[in-house]
């Protein structure tokens, strides 16, 4: 039960805090922790897609070589 209420006060990004969460009915607190969890697993599977496939150029900054741009 302490993991959960972590984990939602923690990925929750400030928007809920400890009373609320440790006073929510169980089925709420329950619906609450897999809607964080499913959001954050799509978040990550969506990071590692787009960091496979991703089609920016990388820059140097320093010595920018400007065939690269588009």
């Amino acid at each position: 039960m302490f993991r959960i209420i972590h984990e939602i006060l923690f990925y929750g990004k400030g928007g809920y805090d400890y009373d609320t969460v440790y006073n929510m009915p169980v089925w709420l607190r329950n619906a609450t922790y897999n809607f964080i969890s499913e959001s954050l697993a799509k978040e990550s599977e969506a990071n590692k897609n787009t960091g496979k496939s991703s089609n920016r150029t990388a820059l140097d900054w320093v010595n920018p070589d400007k065939s690269k741009l588009k």
